[in-house]
């Protein structure tokens, strides 16, 4: 089971779910929203990829932003001593549901992890929700 951690405000918060589903979806999808600028609407989880060496990721996410806001999708790595490094980063605006995909090559040592990151970014007057669903990371 894959956990996903909600932030706001730097701070885990619960996670939100809608109703509203792509066609290939099931019962309900990620739902986010900005958070005040600088700070970041995101959610996250880690991924073991469980040996070290050379690896091509794709990582795709069925997408749908509301009120004309952008959503984003990004792919990065934690080294083992906790820094971060950004793979792949892509931004979408798209009022229907549409699937988005990252494709990054990645070198990766011994106790690193691959972030996935989805965002609804920030905001200073204007708000939207980001819908995610179908999230998936291959190796290829």
């Amino acid at each position: 089971m894959t956990t996903i951690q909600v932030f706001m405000d730097g701070q885990a918060i619960r996670t939100v779910f809608s109703n509203d589903v792509p066609p290939m979806g099931g019962t309900w999808s990620l739902k986010l929203s900005p958070e005040t600028s600088p700070e970041e609407g995101f959610a996250e989880t880690s991924v073991n990829l469980n040996s070290s060496g050379s690896y091509n990721l794709k990582l795709s996410a069925d997408t749908k932003v509301t009120n004309a806001g952008t959503g984003w999708l990004r792919l990065l790595r934690q080294h083992s001593g906790g820094g971060r490094d950004t793979l792949a980063s892509g931004s979408f605006t798209n009022s229907d549901w549409e699937n988005i995909s990252l494709t990054a090559s990645a070198e990766i040592a011994s106790g690193d992890k691959i972030i996935i990151q989805l965002s609804a970014g920030s905001t200073v007057i204007a708000t939207w929700d980001v819908l995610f669903d179908n999230v998936e990371l291959d190796k290829e």
